[in-house]
């Protein structure tokens, strides 16, 4: 089980949307 890996996701999917936006 890895109840972090959502939390993490959530995390990880703005930081690509920033990155994505910035560029």
């Amino acid at each position: 089980r890895i109840p972090e890996l959502p939390e993490q996701k959530i995390v990880f999917v703005p930081v690509v949307v920033d990155t994505v936006v910035s560029v």
